[in-house]
């Protein structure tokens, strides 16, 4: 712990009455004294820091007891959807187009399926075996199955390393 410069100690001499005279000293040594103690309840701040510290740890956890089994999950079961006899769409939601012309839909439960696009990466979902409908971004229909959250990837400081060095751009 660095300590602020404080100014040398100041010796005064006081005169009381009966008495000799009697060294006071005041500044540095009086000020380290100070730094030094401790508050009688400085024990029950540590113990409520340590307590959310815990507590930081503990929701943390569970987070990332949430992320794992998200990506180990490939499809949901018994997803209640409504799917239009006119339109022959389904969704997690009554279409407001459908509810507009008066189509008659029907509720029932099917399986959540998702994928990726295999040229774009673009992630999507089908409640059939395959997704019937094309790539939002690339229009293609090569889909590829994967988890419902992709694994997060943590790049080391050694797989960062570059053989010239940090690069900078645009440094003459």
């Amino acid at each position: 712990m660095l300590l602020p410069r404080y100014p040398a100690p100041v010796v005064e001499y006081r005169e009381e009455e009966g008495k000799e005279k009697r060294c006071i000293t005041s500044g540095r040594n009086r000020v380290l004294e100070l730094l030094a103690k401790r508050s009688r309840h400085s024990n029950e701040a540590d113990e409520m820091e340590n307590e959310l510290h815990m507590d930081h740890l503990n929701s943390l956890e569970k987070r990332e007891a949430l992320e794992t089994v998200a990506t180990s999950c490939m499809q949901l079961n018994e997803v209640k959807v409504f799917s239009c006899v006119v339109c022959k769409y389904t969704s997690r939601k009554r279409s407001q187009l459908c509810i507009k012309q008066g189509h008659t839909t029907n509720s029932h439960y099917a399986t959540k399926r998702f994928f990726s696009c295999k040229e774009c990466s673009y992630k999507s979902s089908s409640y059939s075996l395959l997704p019937t409908h094309r790539c939002q971004r690339c229009k293609c229909e090569n889909w590829e199955r994967v988890s419902m959250i992709q694994e997060k990837k943590v790049v080391l400081d050694t797989e960062k390393l570059e053989v010239r060095g940090e690069e900078r751009r645009f440094i003459n």
